[in-house]
């Protein structure tokens, strides 16, 4: 005589359910990967072609800026040494053949201020530019790109295209070191051109908001020595 078989347990049951349930997903997943497999294959094909491209760009940029600093080493170790040619051919090859490096970017202000100590102003205005232009990553750089224009202008006796670039400097480098330095220039300048009423504002403010600073007692002087 048979044995009527056990009713499962509610908790049994449940288990059966959840385990019937998951292989039927695994059944799913596996029909969607060979219905899709051909495209599955190109999206892994295109994975493995942006993780290798990724890989060779910042091997190929780490060579670069390697050989990028090589070759600043030897611009500045020309420019130091007053062999100002030298350093303009070093330093041009290092700009047009590194560009967007650190080091290039770098380059570009020695290669300005190699052209300067040549007295080749258009040169060195264009290279100034150029960091201001295409890098623009290093404040003190910058600063010494718009000093470097600025003085370009000046000893060509320009001195309002002078003055009105130490001011622009003013306004865009605003911090408490460079503000006042580029406010009291900008004024000597103006004060060259003989532009007393551009000159006065610029020297009231360095006094006004810089009165610890040292760049306020020279506006105090500039202003009694110019200013009725």
């Amino acid at each position: 005589m048979l044995k009527a078989k056990k009713s499962l347990s509610p908790r049994v049951k449940k288990r059966q359910l959840k385990e019937d349930q998951f292989i039927t997903k695994i059944f799913e997943f596996y029909d969607l990967g060979v219905k899709y497999q051909k495209q599955l294959f190109y999206v892994l094909i295109a994975i493995v072609a942006v993780i290798a491209l990724s890989y060779w760009v910042a091997q190929d940029r780490a060579a670069s800026e390697q050989n990028a600093a090589v070759e600043l080493a030897r611009g500045k170790a020309a420019y130091n040494a007053g062999r100002y040619d030298e350093a303009v051919d070093i330093l041009t090859a290092l700009s047009q053949n590194y560009d967007g490096t650190t080091s290039a970017g770098t380059g570009t202000i020695f290669l300005a201020k190699s052209y300067y100590e040549k007295q080749d102003y258009t040169n060195m205005e264009k290279y100034f530019n150029m960091y201001l232009d295409e890098y623009n990553d290093d404040v003190l750089l910058a600063v010494t790109a718009i000093r470097g224009l600025a003085v370009s202008y000046d000893e060509r006796s320009d001195f309002e295209k002078a003055a009105a670039i130490y001011a622009d400097g003013a306004k865009e480098y605003n911090d408490s070191y460079n503000e006042p330095l580029f406010l009291l220039d900008a004024a000597k300048c103006y004060l060259a051109a003989g532009n007393t009423t551009a000159a006065t504002p610029l020297l009231d403010k360095v006094v006004a908001d810089y009165a610890s600073n040292a760049a306020a007692q020279e506006a105090k002087q500039l202003l009694a020595e110019n200013v009725q």
